[in-house]
């Protein structure tokens, strides 16, 4: 398995694996969990990190992000974290 910095022709299978794996919550939850816009402007102001094998759609990712300027220096965010459900 190895790890990378996801781009923009990432976005597709990044849409996937999100709504695949946030599936669980549609009970509470109606609609997809995201979209390609999202997931595209998230890519423009963070980054996604994409675990694979090589043998298929990615296995997981998260999105990491510096914290925005109104927040204290060194902190930062991550979300939409995903893995392929088995």
């Amino acid at each position: 398995m190895r790890v990378r910095r996801a781009g923009p022709a990432d976005v597709p299978a990044l849409v996937d694996l999100i709504n695949e794996a946030y599936l669980v919550e549609a009970p509470f939850v109606e609609g997809s969990r995201t979209s390609a816009s999202e997931v595209a402007s998230r890519l423009a102001h963070g980054v996604f990190l994409v675990a694979e094998d090589g043998a298929g759609p990615p296995l997981g990712c998260v999105h990491v992000q510096e914290a925005p300027e109104d927040e204290p220096s060194g902190y930062g965010r991550f979300g939409l974290l995903s893995v392929r459900p088995a």
